[in-house]
């Protein structure tokens, strides 16, 4: 959408930044949702330019929203799990309001008992816990102030103070996010900026503009490309996800409730095999009048994905009703095509910024920012404390217990079955490396006199 310059990412250059958004890019546009870490300055920025009635960027219809993957990072700096901090995660992303109950009930229990087994342990060596920073008066609490890490003892008394609306899916106003819940696009593009860094800053916004021109180039493209199939009017993945949706809809009973509305119940299968449940599921679906295309369900899918849920597909098969309408206009073709169809305007046909003032001054790149010399070379990037939170890869999550740690084989919490393939480190979080012996070489018979359980 946009990029900057700034000395900083402080409160004035935040609201400088998006004062110009609103004028050059949003415009009139309405109900626009931006995604962000707590950061102090962007979120005094946010505040005012949604209360300042009397000023030329007022945005009241600004909608703000936390990243899980930040708010992950800042839970991992408070209780050093990454087993809790993935149970946080699935928190942030439940739509539904019993499993989120019961999921925040269960991520209280197990930080109240971590808490407590590293009291008693009381190893020199544990990492001490970070609270989140105070923000009196930036963000909306209920009446409570953050508490000092040391007066953690739960979950609840970490998140007490943060608004549900912010960092949790299901209380997402008007579904603002569209199912959003990380600054992930917002990374992908760093693509875009590679190996640009060191050139001065004239060199850096041309290259940005002609690595963005061939990227939307290439998306045009393929949006060109989607368009020739007349199956369907929405976008490629927008088709995929409504085909597995109504797959599984053919698996629904659907039993008609409403007289005058248009409500049903609709039962989803039970399911069988390890890890699942043998309970009867049902959620209630209203479906809009054939002038009102709007539709409900209680798994609150359609209000916050603005898609429909299987068990919406599953309603309008019932009647025979075409339920592409309940799909949100974004997810269409052309709106895709539309998107990557702008032209960016090079800046060398109006003037020459490269001069310099008439001075001899001869500019040149940063070349310790350059790759030298052969092989790979040691990474400059500053680590922060995601990167603390997420090392080690994926932890494992068994289908049986739904316990982290092991997968499956006959279950019973495990106890370091066949099965389990996550390292110590990915259990505990406390480090990514990872001791097991080294593998036998084809064809011969000794492991290279390697001693069983060596550091690699």
């Amino acid at each position: 959408v946009a990029f900057a310059f700034v000395e900083s990412e402080n409160y004035d250059s935040w609201l400088w930044f998006l004062q110009h958004v609103k004028w050059g890019v949003v415009q009139s546009r309405s109900n626009v949702c931006i995604i962000h870490d707590i950061n102090a300055g962007l979120l005094k920025a946010i505040k005012e330019l949604k209360e300042d009635e009397n000023g030329a960027y007022y945005w009241p219809d600004l909608h703000s929203r936390w990243c899980m993957r930040h708010m992950g990072a800042n839970f991992f700096k408070q209780f050093h799990s990454k087993r809790l901090m993935q149970m946080f995660k699935r928190l942030c992303m439940q739509n539904q309001r019993q499993k989120f109950e019961d999921l925040w009930r269960q991520l209280d229990d197990a930080t109240s008992a971590h808490v407590k087994s590293k009291k008693d342990s009381k190893k020199d060596d544990q990492p001490a816990p970070e609270a989140l920073e105070p923000m009196d008066g930036l963000i909306t609490t209920n009446g409570k102030r953050r508490r000092l890490a040391i007066n953690i003892k739960c979950f609840t008394h970490w998140i007490e103070t943060e608004p549900e609306e912010q960092w949790a899916l299901l209380h997402d106003t008007d579904g603002a996010r569209y199912g959003i819940m990380t600054t992930n696009l917002a990374e992908a593009y760093n693509a875009v900026l590679r190996k640009l860094r060191p050139l001065p800053l004239t060199a850096i916004v041309e290259g940005i503009m002609h690595r963005t021109t061939d990227w939307m180039r290439r998306r045009r493209a393929a949006a060109l490309v989607q368009m020739s199939n007349t199956q369907t009017p929405f976008c490629k993945k927008m088709a995929d996800i409504l085909e597995k949706k109504s797959e599984k809809a053919r698996y629904h009973t659907v039993i008609t409730t409403g007289n005058v509305q248009r409500r049903w119940e609709v039962m989803c299968r039970t399911k069988v095999g390890f890890g699942s449940s043998t309970g009867i599921v049902t959620h209630e679906v209203t479906l809009g009048s054939e002038d009102n295309n709007t539709c409900s369900c209680k798994c609150n899918k359609p209000k916050l994905l603005h898609i429909p849920c299987s068990h919406v597909l599953a309603a309008c098969a019932k009647i025979g009703l075409d339920s592409t309408a309940y799909v949100s206009p974004f997810y269409l073709k052309d709106r895709v095509l539309q998107a990557w169809s702008a032209d960016i305007l090079g800046y060398r046909a109006h003037e020459n910024l490269i001069r310099t003032g008439g001075d001899d001054t001869v500019w040149v790149p940063d070349l310790h920012l350059f790759k030298g010399g052969k092989g790979r070379r040691q990474t400059r990037r500053l680590r922060n404390d995601m990167d603390e939170s997420e090392t080690g890869g994926p932890i494992r999550r068994c289908e049986t217990c739904l316990q982290y740690g092991h997968r499956t084989r006959d279950c019973t919490n495990n106890s370091d079955g066949t099965s389990s393939t996550a390292q110590q480190g990915q259990q505990t979080g406390e480090s990514s490396r990872a001791t097991r012996p080294r593998r036998k070489r084809r064809g011969t018979g000794s492991s290279r006199n390697t001693p069983e359980g060596t550091t690699l």
